[in-house]
């Protein structure tokens, strides 16, 4: 089986023509009605932008801790893969803050790091932050692209070093993964605490689809929660009229993909 310390060259040597993730956002705010789809090849030019900021820019290596608080998003994925791929250590739940690295959305927790901090705009076109930026904080949307399209990581981790350490507990860099070759459906919705449980679900989804010859169609809601076809708070008006798509139901059949539910 495969482990995270292969999820790089297994996403490597897939076809990287095709779709790693497609992010559609329902949320009611300023990202609503975008649709993303990143192909595998630019999923890890990301994924190479953030791993150089992580090296160049932080000196970050193996032992190392980046924490995600962010919600269930594309853009958490390549930062997820960009950490591991240096070998560092993801962290998600309360203890992302505590991290030598802090990447968020929120200019108020970025400002309030103990170490360094990236502010994360969502945005698929943003050029810079729409708002002030904290002294000493990173504006990914304008200093990210300014890092080279290729990665080589100096370091590598360990053994029994920790890849994740997750609000349930850790995974190591050599516990087996489950690969999946599926094209499948996630509903999130739009948590107050984007720390937990959706994030790592969403997370958990990307790495099996990586992992294999799968891909996720991630769809964020403006409900308090995740829910599938029947669920009025996910297949109301917030999913309507997308390019004549209805629902869950319809999203679910034009991306050809299979609704999961819960936990990976």
């Amino acid at each position: 089986m495969p482990t995270l310390r292969e999820l790089l060259p297994a996403l490597q040597s897939r076809d990287v023509s095709q779709p790693a993730i497609t992010c559609y956002d329902r949320t009611g705010g300023a990202t609503h009605g975008e649709r993303i789809e990143l192909s595998g090849r630019v999923l890890l030019t990301w994924a190479s932008k953030a791993g150089n900021a992580l090296q160049d820019e932080w000196s970050l290596e193996p032992g190392s801790t980046v924490g995600l608080a962010l919600p269930a998003h594309w853009r958490a994925g390549y930062w997820a893969l960009a950490t591991w791929w240096a070998g560092a250590t993801l962290v998600t739940g309360a203890g992302a803050l505590e991290a030598d690295l802090l990447v968020t959305d929120d200019p108020t927790l970025a400002a309030e790091a103990p170490g360094e901090a990236a502010l994360v705009t969502l945005a698929g076109l943003a050029r810079s932050h729409p708002g002030p930026v904290p002294a000493g904080v990173m504006d990914e949307a304008r200093e990210l692209a300014t890092y080279g399209d290729r990665f080589d990581a100096l370091d590598s981790p360990g053994p029994g070093a920790v890849a994740w350490r997750r609000s349930d507990g850790t995974r190591l860099y050599d516990d087996p993964l489950r690969a999946d070759d599926r094209r499948t459906c996630l509903v999130v919705g739009e948590e107050a605490d984007r720390h937990t449980a959706d994030l790592e679900d969403a997370l958990d989804r990307m790495v099996r689809g990586w992992s294999g010859d799968g891909s996720l169609v991630l769809v964020r809601t403006g409900a308090p929660g995740s829910g599938g076809p029947g669920d009025p708070g996910v297949a109301g008006d917030g999913l309507a009229g997308v390019a004549g798509i209805d629902g869950i139901d319809g999203i679910i059949e034009a991306e050809r993909a299979e609704l999961v539910r819960g936990p990976a």
